[in-house]
């Protein structure tokens, strides 16, 4: 591609809302795809309606649906160049779509739980045949709510598509780290599907059917879709747990509603268990390391220092500008100057080793050791008290959030300016 994927995706999103409510265009569009391409013409309606996302869609299909806009706009001036490259225009142009051919029974590995439930695995391979044999259907009935969208008389209603979860799941999917909630498939029990469940074998046996619903796992679905198309060697392959059921619309509602209403923790509690972050393994460190005066009192709970306050200040000073090729260098340089500075702190007034610090004394304790990194820490250390006190003496709302803010920084650089 001579742009990058995305690029592709914002301009025919763009050009789709021009067309959307000419029914005649998108029926055109829809027969040069099939008749040029064979593509089915279901599923190229299901594109430019926005029943379905471009992100799931392949590069052959972007390129196909590009390619159909122009010719049926009669557009003058052509965009796949500035997309594709020669190769790539050459390759899919002689192109046709191919489904593949899913052989039926079916037969995969699961556990009964109930009389409509089942449990296994599945890797991410089987997942993108059954993708392209278009076995992968998303319910809009049974799924999140669509964004409306008014063009003229007409309104349309489009899947959206968190991109910031998606570029999350990928970078740990990446990094091998990323562990899934069960990946969830939906046989309705309006549909036609012939199946049964095998007690000796322990196999769910699927003898025929039309698609499987999403229930739960599209942002992960439409992640290992984007890495799969991105992998021209085909080596990519992720296993997870699977589960399969058998619900009706509304028992399926209600299991949406049940997932997203389970205990939730506070964002600052959960970032902290990221441990592939940054910060989260400079604090980890320093609550583990013998020659750090902190060893063992910093936790999500108890501790003298409250762990995600601490990553948290620690992401803000040492990693929000920093990439990932100096992160490394950056994580070294973060715990030998905190364990310094710690120690210098808690040698100083042993009082820091004996009272639970809140977020405003962590604010000002953080602010401070940046404040004087090429400074005289003595002085620091003589009126890091009167800071502190300050510090906690003020009362608006940039503080409510427990969040590292520029403004908090300058507050607090303020006191230190008026104690020194």
């Amino acid at each position: 591609m001579v742009k990058a994927r995305s690029e592709i995706e914002k301009y025919l999103e763009k050009e789709i809302m021009k067309i959307i409510a000419d029914n005649e265009v998108c029926v055109g569009i829809c027969d040069y795809v099939k008749n040029t391409y064979e593509i089915p013409r279901t599923i190229t309606s299901d594109y430019i309606s926005m029943r379905l996302p471009l992100k799931q869609a392949s590069e052959f299909i972007l390129f196909c649906l590009l390619d159909g806009m122009e010719k049926v706009t009669h557009k003058s001036k052509t965009a796949i160049d500035n997309f594709f490259t020669m190769q790539e225009f050459k390759t899919y142009k002689d192109s046709k779509y191919e489904t593949s051919e899913i052989k039926f029974p079916l037969r995969l590995k699961m556990i009964q739980v109930t009389d409509d439930q089942w449990i296994g695995r599945i890797n991410t391979k089987t997942l993108m045949e059954f993708r392209k044999a278009q076995l992968i259907n998303y319910n809009a009935n049974a799924q999140r709510t669509m964004q409306r969208i008014v063009k003229g008389e007409k309104e349309f209603y489009k899947i959206t598509i968190n991109n910031e979860t998606v570029s999350a799941i990928k970078k740990l999917v990446k990094k091998n780290v990323y562990i899934p909630t069960p990946f969830t498939l939906n046989i309705p029990t309006e549909s036609n599907a012939d199946f049964y469940y095998d007690e000796e074998r322990c196999e769910f046996v699927i003898k025929s059917i039309e698609a499987f619903d999403i229930s739960d796992g599209y942002h992960r679905y439409i992640t290992f879709c984007s890495i799969h198309d991105d992998d021209k060697e085909d080596n990519f392959d992720y296993n997870m747990e699977f589960r399969i059921i058998n619900f009706p619309d509304d028992k399926v509602q209600q299991f949406i509603y049940q997932e997203a209403q389970q205990t939730k923790m506070r964002k600052i509690d959960t970032n902290s268990f990221n441990m592939s972050n940054a910060a989260n393994i400079v604090v980890t460190r320093l609550n583990e390391n013998p020659m750090c005066n902190l060893q063992g009192l910093i936790s999500r709970n108890q501790g003298i220092i409250h762990f995600g306050y601490l990553a948290d200040f620690v992401n803000y000073f040492y990693f929000k500008n920093i990439n990932k090729a100096k992160e490394k260098s950056a994580t070294i340089l973060a715990i030998k100057e905190l364990t310094d500075n710690f120690n210098m702190l808690t040698e100083y007034d042993s009082v820091y080793l004996e009272e639970q610090y809140s977020f405003k004394q962590v604010a000002a304790i953080m602010c401070m050791f940046n404040y004087f990194k090429d400074k005289d820490k003595k002085h620091m250390l003589e009126i890091m008290g009167k800071v502190i006190k300050r510090t906690e003496q003020l009362d608006n709302k940039k503080f409510y959030s427990k969040t590292p803010k520029k403004s908090m920084m300058n507050d607090i650089e303020e006191i230190i300016h008026e104690v020194e």
